[in-house]
């Protein structure tokens, strides 16, 4: 970035949780929540031997909606930063069965024929709604294009090849800093595109 650049308004990690309804499994066997949110970005968790509050940048309790969970956690600001030329991140973490697909994509029923409700999309396609909103609005000639990687047992793979999904090398230049070879990049110009292309590289993970 220039000289003139603004600083981002994000600068550092923006650490967020999202605590998980008890599943209708753990229910009937008589599992009890543990973790309560505190408010004011804290969460307590009442362990047997031990028990421990916590602080981060945003609590979502278990009635949290997708759309709280959005526009709590600083998605919008990342999307405006990502317009103005900054690299921006979001790292979901957790153990399987946490809820990470869920709160990135909503139900995984969802297909291009039987779309989820809007009500329970993911940070993910309220992203894409936002991104084109944002170019929409700002009436820049941006070029808006979409891949879609994953890292599996150290390799990267390209879930929107056109062949098998194979395992891509990792690069470094001077220029570009490190990047993926020969990883496939598609431009997109509206919703239904974008969403076509994340349910395509849903398939095969």
């Amino acid at each position: 970035q220039g000289p003139q650049t603004a600083t981002p308004l994000c600068p550092h990690p923006h650490p967020t949780i999202r605590v998980r309804p008890l599943t209708c499994t753990e229910t009937r066997r008589g599992d009890q929540q543990v973790v309560h949110s505190l408010g004011d970005g804290a969460v307590h968790v009442s362990a047997a031997k031990h028990d421990a509050t916590f602080g981060f940048s945003a609590v979502f309790d278990a009635g949290a909606s997708q759309e709280a969970v959005f526009e709590g956690s600083g998605m919008r600001q990342l999307v405006e930063l990502a317009i103005d030329g900054f690299s921006c991140t979001v790292f979901a973490f957790g153990q399987t069965g946490s809820g990470k697909t869920y709160t990135l994509m909503g139900p995984l029923a969802q297909s291009e024929t039987q779309p989820a409700s809007p009500a329970l999309l993911g940070l993910m396609q309220r992203s894409f709604t936002c991104l084109l909103e944002q170019s929409r609005s700002r009436g820049s000639d941006l070029a808006l294009s979409a891949s879609y990687l994953e890292i599996y047992n150290e390799q990267v793979r390209d879930l929107l090849s056109p062949g098998p999904p194979c395992a891509l090398p990792l690069r470094w230049s001077k220029t570009r800093g490190f990047y993926v070879e020969n990883q496939h990049s598609v431009e997109f110009e509206n919703l239904e595109a974008i969403v076509s292309l994340l349910l395509q590289g849903a398939e095969p993970r």
